[in-house]
């Protein structure tokens, strides 16, 4: 927060193929919208105000050397750390993430590792503290104060523990600089913080890993029980009474077996009033999905009775660590939250044709082969019966063996997919089909489906024993499978789907709302690369389908377009539809795995109205593609390969080219 009021916020680009870059946003009515103000060669850094004057410290890049910068203009523009005077504080290899920067005793401090511990990620980190006057010239690096680095051992919390990065310095209720630090734990440990006590003048660190901070108030060190200790927290003092906050990720009992550190799919907002008990006051934000969901490395402000934070948000992203999205966040009268106040953690109901599924932990999916088996795990479908392709399933994690209870709409039948694995469910009263599937796991272990007649209203409890989890399984019924009326946003995060819950996630430059066929559509710019993530999902490898949805052009428009797609760019597995396709000015192209297999529309749609698409493929049979109901042309079915590439509406892949993207209008997609 600005002295003016405005807020200011940090976005690193990451990943394969980005620069390390810093991106700089202001928002001057308190998060409601943002503007870009600029960009610099920085990565892991954190933005603090200090006399009147803005700084970014951090690194130059991954593991680069320790820099900070300065601005006197909000953020527009930034100094350069070209030398020791100019803000190159150290050279060599540094780590660290957007963490508080505090005062005391005429110093500023701030807590940073750097990586010459060797051993590798995250045994390399050595944890230190920094310090410079409060009147000196940030700039300089001869301004500043560095203690020992200390390094950790994998020896620690019973050989379960691999090492400790991302460090808070924090002032402790009497007086002492403490370095509160992430601990990276094994799978099915419970969370904890590493405490570095460095005393009340800071000069230097003292860690005891059998120490008891929770008792032994003269000595902090050692581990704390945390909940989200595994992963980037930050904490900071409360300047209204003193105690201490911070946002977490949780693991919660669902994902008890997890990797604590791979757990992202929840916040949680935690109180202390000594630093070494931590209390829960409320869960914040929640998905169900923890594969490709995480609200992870917020940081975050007091802002009178508000707490106001910025996530580094993955939603229906590449995986729950990749993100695809900054999120700005808002907990109003955040000290008076309690238990009552949380958002629902893991309690789902999803409608099905003919069932209701209630329970913990799974979220809605389907079957198909080479679509992802579990939520926790890349594992994917193999040998799926003919019978269950593209049944709607529970998608569970591996080893979660979540709460579900099963009620049916109507008399029918229902449909168990289990795991013999001991210890095997109990099935009793359970017809086994004779049919089964694997997943991909070095045995590919299969899991057989078995069947049950019930009664309408009639509630079951399935027994969940093992690892792989007991599965729902809801065969295809005709009629639509998703469908996106295109209204606007679901929850302010989401294109929704009508039906089964297929949400999708718009791009950071959001599709807009427009006047539709019925109700709105969404309009998508070429320029902006616009479009929506459905996700891993309706892969159509070897299931009958349609897909069908409205659109509109620009009249005359003669430009390649591409408003579907499952195809990765410069590749054929998949499927996807283009406008003004190579050769066919004003037509549009359904192609299927191959450039040969393609249709292509005989009335053009370049006209500046709205043209209703559709396509129908039967495996082993032919596939039709219509134009405003009218059949364009048929062909034998090709066999549509499995691609990574995710769903999307709008572009082929989230970094096409802008001859990939689609400009113009979609409206009623099913």
């Amino acid at each position: 927060m600005l002295p003016d009021g405005s807020y200011l916020v940090s976005n690193d680009n990451f990943g394969g193929g980005n620069p390390a870059r810093t991106q700089i946003y202001r928002s001057t009515d308190q998060g409601a919208t943002w503007t870009y103000r600029s960009e610099v060669n920085a990565f892991w850094s954190s933005l603090f105000v200090h006399g009147g004057a803005i700084y970014l410290l951090g690194t130059s890049g991954e593991y680069g050397n320790l820099v900070i910068r300065r601005s006197t203009d909000a953020g527009a523009t930034w100094t350069t750390p070209a030398n020791s005077a100019t803000g190159l504080l150290r050279s060599g290899g540094y780590h660290t993430a957007p963490m508080p920067v505090i005062v005391h005793n005429g110093r500023i401090w701030r807590a940073f590792e750097d990586t010459a511990g060797g051993n590798g990620w995250p045994r390399h980190f050595r944890a230190f503290l920094m310090s410079a006057p409060v009147g000196a010239d940030l700039l300089n690096a001869a301004s500043w104060t560095f203690t020992s680095s200390m390094a950790s051992s994998n020896t620690w919390v019973g050989g379960k523990f691999n090492g400790w990065l991302e460090g808070n310095v924090v002032l402790t209720p009497d007086g002492r600089l403490v370095d509160i630090l992430r601990a990276d734990v094994d799978a099915g440990t419970p969370e904890k913080a590493a405490i570095i006590d460095f005393g009340t003048t800071g000069n230097s660190g003292v860690f005891d890993p059998a120490g008891t901070p929770a008792t032994d108030a003269s000595d902090l060190s050692g581990f704390i029980e945390f909940p989200g200790g595994a992963k980037k927290f930050s904490i900071r003092q409360d300047p209204a009474d003193g105690s201490y906050w911070a946002l977490v990720n949780p693991v919660l009992p669902a994902w008890s077996a997890s990797v604590p550190g791979s757990i992202r799919n929840t916040v949680a907002l935690v109180h202390s009033e000594n630093l070494t008990t931590w209390e829960t006051k409320a869960h914040l934000v929640f998905h169900p999905d923890v594969m490709k969901h995480g609200f992870q490395y917020l940081d975050w402000q007091f802002d009178g009775d508000d707490l106001i934070a910025v996530s580094r948000t993955s939603w229906n992203g590449a995986d729950y660590h990749n993100s695809n999205l900054t999120t700005f966040h808002r907990f109003a009268g955040f000290r008076s939250l309690t238990p009552e106040d949380s958002v629902e953690t893991g309690n789902v109901q999803w409608s099905l044709p003919g069932v209701e599924a209630f329970g913990t932990a799974f979220s809605p999916g389907l079957l198909e082969n080479g679509i992802a088996a579990y939520t926790n795990r890349n594992y994917v479908w193999g040998d799926v019966p003919a019978a269950f392709a593209g049944s709607l399933v529970t998608r569970v994690g591996g080893g979660v063996n979540p709460d579900l209870t099963i009620r049916a709409k109507a008399a029918g039948r229902i449909y168990l997919a289990v795991s013999s694995v001991a210890p095997a469910p109990d099935m009793t009263g359970w017809t086994p089909t004779g049919l089964s599937m694997f997943y991909t796991d070095t045995g590919k272990t299969r899991l057989s489906i078995y069947q049950r007649d019930v009664e309408a209203g009639e509630e079951l409890v399935p027994s969940q024993t093992n690892w792989n989890g007991t599965i729902l399984l809801v065969p295809p019924a005709p009629g639509p499978v998703g469908w996106w009326r295109c209204e606007g946003s679901y929850e302010g995060t989401t294109v929704a789907d009508q039906l089964y819950n297929f949400h999708g996630v718009p791009s950071a430059s959001s599709p807009v709302t427009v006047t539709g066929v019925v109700g709105n559509a969404l309009s998508f710019t070429q320029a902006s690369a616009q479009h929506v993530n459905l996700g891993d999902v309706f892969s159509l490898t070897g299931t009958p389908f349609t897909i069908a949805f409205w659109i509109k052009t620009t009249a005359g428009d003669l430009t390649y377009r591409v408003p579907l797609s499952r195809m990765a760019t410069g590749g054929y597995d998949g499927y996807h539809f283009s406008v003004n396709p190579p050769g066919y000015p004003g037509k549009i192209r359904f192609v299927a795995s191959s450039a040969a297999e393609e249709l292509v529309s005989s009335t053009v749609l370049n006209d500046g109205l709205w043209h209703h698409v559709a396509v129908t493929l039967v495996p082993g049979g032919e596939m039709v593609l219509y134009l405003d109901g009218v059949e364009q042309g048929r062909r034998s079915s090709p066999v549509i390969r499995r691609t990574a590439a995710p769903l999307r509406f709008g572009a082929q892949t989230a970094g096409s080219a802008a001859d990939a993207r689609f400009e113009g209008v979609m409206d009623n997609g099913a």
